[in-house]
């Protein structure tokens, strides 16, 4: 399974200290998933003004999944 861990791989060298996993040993290592802000703020946008989402309940997701295990690199420590 492609985990699509590359954007947040991106950041690493940006980080001028290290990190260390703020969640349980259990979360450090599930499939996560996160939305990008443009992508939330319109769907936002959109179920707020559409009369057919009254009353409805949504899910936004882009299609970024990956383990907080396989983020690492320099800069990012291991849960603990």
């Amino acid at each position: 399974m492609q985990h699509g861990n590359a954007p947040l791989n991106s950041l690493i060298p940006f980080v001028p200290f290290v990190c260390s996993f703020p969640g349980s040993e259990a979360s450090y290592e599930v499939i996560s998933e996160c939305v990008d802000a443009r992508t939330l703020a319109a769907a936002a946008v959109y179920v707020a003004t559409a009369p057919e989402c009254k009353n409805q309940a949504f899910n936004v997701y882009n299609g970024v999944v990956f383990r907080w295990s396989e983020v690492g690199g320099a800069g990012v420590s291991g849960w603990g």
